[in-house]
């Protein structure tokens, strides 16, 4: 497969289309939106580089990125190998967030849902990533009501067009501000909605065919519990054992973002 190089417009491989921004840039914290400004910049923690070890799918993780891109796979050797990558001292946490991504573009067992699971994985990885650190929780609860995007990143096709990361990592930010506020300080239609948008994408692009790991208190949408519980009862073994076995995609299958 095909690695995708920065400063390009537009990489083609094979049956799928991964846009990078011409400077190169892609990661970083999420951007603040206010009426009539700037965009500025949020904490570090929503940030799916940011290097902040959390437990997913019974494995240590060393960031959002890093599990994501692991979890693309069927294979648990894959798995492990992007699972190995760790930050070396001197590098920033954006070298190894590249690191990681560049190494999920070289391989093409990819789960045979993943377009359809790969929005409910990312909010999943980065709700276990806040759910186990206090400090993150925080800082993601001082941001207020304040609208967030996410920073330049990539883009693939769907059955309904093009959507870009920087929008849904937005959306999953502000999905865990709400859930992570005392009932009471939640904005429930706003919650509400944007769960009924992640169930829509999960259902329009398929649904999931495989388990997707669970995380204790994420606010699963019924399609997602229903899926997940249906693929779990077919292979009644972890997410992580089940990805030895399942069906791996063909040769010609290029690797998702």
């Amino acid at each position: 497969p095909t690695r995708a190089t920065h400063g390009s417009s537009i990489c083609q491989r094979g049956c799928a289309i991964v846009f990078v921004t011409a400077s190169g840039a892609m990661g970083g914290p999420c951007r603040i939106v206010e009426p009539g400004k700037p965009h500025t910049q949020a904490p570090p923690c929503t940030d799916n580089f940011q290097v902040k070890q959390f437990m997913f799918d019974g494995r240590e993780w060393e960031s959002v990125e890093q599990c994501y891109q692991a979890m693309k796979f069927t294979k648990v050797e894959v798995q492990e190998k992007l699972r190995a990558i760790k930050k070396k001292p001197k590098d920033k946490d954006s070298k190894h967030g590249m690191d990681v991504w560049n190494e999920g573009q070289r391989y093409t067992c990819l789960r045979p849902d993943w377009d359809a699971v790969k929005v409910e994985m990312m909010y999943r990885a980065n709700f276990a990533k806040f759910k186990q650190h206090s400090d993150l929780q925080e800082e993601l609860l001082s941001l207020g009501n304040v609208e967030l995007v996410g920073a330049p990143s990539t883009s693939w096709k769907t059955k309904s067009g093009m959507v870009n990361w920087s929008v849904w990592n937005g959306r999953i930010q502000t999905r865990i501000r709400e859930e992570l506020r005392p009932a009471s300080e939640q904005r429930k239609d706003m919650l509400a909605a944007l769960v009924k948008e992640f169930e829509d994408y999960l259902t329009t692009e398929g649904g999931a065919t495989l388990p997707i790991p669970e995380v204790d208190g994420a606010a699963v949408g019924t399609a997602a519990a229903a899926a997940s519980t249906a693929a779990a009862a077919s292979t009644a073994v972890p997410a992580s054992e089940v990805a030895t076995t399942a069906t791996t995609a063909t040769a010609d299958t290029a690797p998702a973002s």
